[in-house]
């Protein structure tokens, strides 16, 4: 997601924790979301031991919602959570494979 333009002359307004941590994880889930395999987003976190969140409880499925949003990953059923609920699988899109490619 893109932030507005600031206007010329106007210093940038300062990255939130959020917007820092996102950009951080973003590109371990668009080269995931290119595979076209499925996943669940925990196991990418675990597996590439990603940080976690300024606000766990909201912040993961915000990142998710929002690289929904983006067009590059669709859900694909769903799978199972460290404590053995169901949550969103996810499978990338032929959009994801093609701007991993360009």
């Amino acid at each position: 997601m893109t932030a507005p333009m600031p206007l010329p002359g106007m210093p940038e307004p300062p990255k939130s924790e959020y917007e820092t941590w996102a950009d951080a994880i973003r590109p371990v889930y668009v080269n995931v979301a290119a595979t076209g395999r499925r996943f669940v987003c925990w196991e990418i976190a675990r597996d590439n031991q990603l940080p976690e969140p300024p606000n766990p409880q909201r912040d993961w499925a915000r990142f998710m919602g929002e690289f929904h949003r983006d067009g590059l990953i669709r859900q694909d059923g769903y799978g199972e959570a460290r404590d053995h609920s169901a949550v969103k699988q996810w499978r990338g899109t032929h959009a994801a494979r093609r701007e991993a490619a360009a």
